[in-house]
């Protein structure tokens, strides 16, 4: 190979999230959101840079759908929820007292 790599060098690696798991997230937000017409070639725009991604790279590539979500994360998702209990139970999951410790 014509790479040289020397002491203190490091390596990225990026593990794409398996189709599986990439087909059911695309499959339940096809199901909850049948107005927004979602589907693998949807684009979405970065916040960051303002490029755009596929819906599909951005659920395989940018989210890691097999580990539990972070406490940030769910808190988003609490920010989103139309069902106020589910808002209610997803704010304590995410706090930093006693009941998110219960039950995290």
């Amino acid at each position: 190979s014509s790479i040289y790599y020397t002491p203190g060098d490091s390596i990225g690696v990026c593990c794409p999230n398996a189709p599986y798991a990439v087909n059911v997230v695309l499959n339940r937000l096809q199901a909850a959101h049948p107005e927004a017409a979602l589907d693998r070639d949807t684009l979405i725009k970065s916040a960051s840079d303002g490029s755009y991604i596929t819906l599909e790279e951005l659920l395989a590539y940018k989210y890691d759908l097999m580990d539990a979500p972070r406490k940030a994360g769910l808190m988003i998702l609490a920010q989103c929820c139309t069902d106020p209990a589910e808002a209610n139970l997803l704010q304590h999951l995410c706090s930093k007292g006693e009941p998110g410790k219960t039950l995290w």
